[in-house]
């Protein structure tokens, strides 16, 4: 069952996976693994509601900071996830895309995971699902100018305009967010889409990523009551 939403794109900030397994007196990584399971029942509360977009804040720039057993187990579990859930996601119509600096990854064969993962999905035309990896929205805008720097003459850029700046963007081609949504407390964006949140609702909830669903928040949101009867199967 899809239903028509007047919500186009929505992005998250899924934080909180490490404070849930603690507060279960499990190790961080089992949060982890919760978290990837909230997700792909996310991917389906859009496709079920009819929203055409969906980002989410995978791994930032700023992540590199943990520790290397926590890297290398994150590392494992997306690779895992993306040979896993490849068919799920192209019987479902999902476009799945990566915005960020993946070229980091090229010494193991998760680059090779993620790009059969696109293009396994590009044709793909019910929800782009975009996964910001190793994401930071300034260094976002640092390569955006960048591009110009290096593409445009000098007169272009001086009549250079917003919608030709967008172009340089990851996400050029689609609508800005609608909301963003992060979960676990904090009320920050912590360096995600700077330039697309803009004119972006904001909503913070204390709920830790693992426990989330649109329904936790759908007083908050542009969307009809009757979608929240959908039963979505896990």
């Amino acid at each position: 069952m899809t239903l028509s939403s007047p919500l186009r794109h929505l992005a998250v900030i899924m934080d909180g996976n490490r404070r849930w397994a603690k507060a279960r007196g499990l190790f961080s990584v089992e949060g982890h693994r919760q978290g990837v399971k909230a997700l792909r029942s996310l991917v389906k509360e859009c496709l079920d509601l009819g929203i055409g977009y969906l980002t989410a804040y995978a791994f930032s720039s700023e992540n590199w900071k943990r520790t290397a057993k926590e890297l290398d187990f994150l590392f494992e579990l997306l690779n895992e996830s993306a040979i896993n859930e490849l068919s799920s996601l192209s019987e479902q119509g999902v476009k799945v895309r990566f915005l960020g600096d993946l070229s980091v990854f090229k010494s193991n064969n998760l680059l090779e995971s993620l790009g059969n993962l696109e293009k396994a999905t590009q044709s793909n035309d019910r929800l782009v699902f975009n996964i910001a990896l190793n994401y930071g929205a300034v260094a976002e805008l640092t390569r955006a100018v960048n591009m110009i720097s290096e593409t445009l003459s000098e007169k272009e850029i001086h009549y250079l305009d917003e919608n030709s700046f967008k172009k340089c963007l990851y996400t050029a081609d689609i609508p800005d967010p609608d909301f963003i949504i992060r979960t676990g407390g904090k009320q920050r964006l912590s360096n995600y889409l700077l330039w697309q949140a803009a004119y972006s609702k904001l909503i913070f909830t204390d709920i830790l990523w693992p426990d989330f669903n649109l329904d936790d928040i759908k007083s908050q949101l542009n969307l009809p009551a009757k979608a929240f009867a959908v039963n979505y199967a896990s």
